[in-house]
This record gives structure tokens, C-alpha cells and sequence, in this order.
């Protein structure tokens, strides 16, 4: 299914910000509360995402369809790109966040509160 030049926002919609919508809607209070550690996360890996992903583009290691990306690049890359990156890095961020929520509460890791 194909939605023109917004296809791959669509299915970025779908697949990445419905998700991660839904993780806020059910755990907001500790996403809040840990919302530093995840633009930590966020800060130190959109950056390194981003260098390799100029990188590979820009090398041809795949390329983007233009009748499926809005066509305006930055750095090589469509603007949708730039949208993922920071859609998937800041979902497993929270993923990560409330994994380590999952594992302290149930005491398989524990958290050592003497540093």
C-alpha cells in the first residue's frame, strides 16, 4: 500500500510513533519521571546514528524512493530520515527505561544507590 510522496511518514506513523505513543499513554508517570535519562540516551545516540546514516547515504548503501519520501533532504538525506532516527532512538530509549523498571521491581537486577 502506498500513500504517494507521504508513505514513508505513514508508515513511520504506524510503526514508530503509534508504539511509542502508546508506551507514554500507559506508563507516563515513570517515563516522566525518567524523562533526563532518555534525552540523555537521546543526546548521545541521535548524533552517532545520524554521522553513520549521512555516511552510508551518501556512500549509496541504500537509497530512498522518491515517489514515497516528501523530497527534501538535508545533509543527503530526506528530512523523513531525520524523523525516524530520532523516532527510533528516543523509542527504544523508553523501551530500555521501563525494561530496567520491569527487571529492578522484580528484583532480578538491583540498583545499587551507594554511587
Amino acid at each position: 500500500m502506498t500513500f504517494d510522496n507521504f508513505t514513508y511518514l505513514v508508515y513511520m506513523a504506524v510503526f514508530s510513533w503509534l508504539p511509542i505513543s502508546i508506551l507514554w499513554v500507559r506508563y507516563f508517570k515513570y517515563l516522566k519521571g525518567n524523562f533526563s535519562t532518555i534525552f540523555k540516551a537521546v543526546a548521545i545516540s541521535f548524533p552517532v546514528a545520524m554521522i553513520w546514516d549521512i555516511i552510508a547515504v551518501y556512500n549509496k548503501a541504500w537509497q530512498y524512493s522518491p515517489d514515497r519520501i516528501l523530497n527534501i533532504n538535508i545533509f543527503f538525506m530526506p528530512i523523513e530520515e531525520f524523523l525516524l532516527i530520532g523516532s527510533s532512538v528516543f523509542g527504544i530509549a523508553c523501551i530500555t527505561v521501563l525494561f530496567y523498571e520491569y527487571l529492578t521491581k522484580r528484583r532480578i537486577i538491583k540498583y545499587n544507590y551507594d554511587k
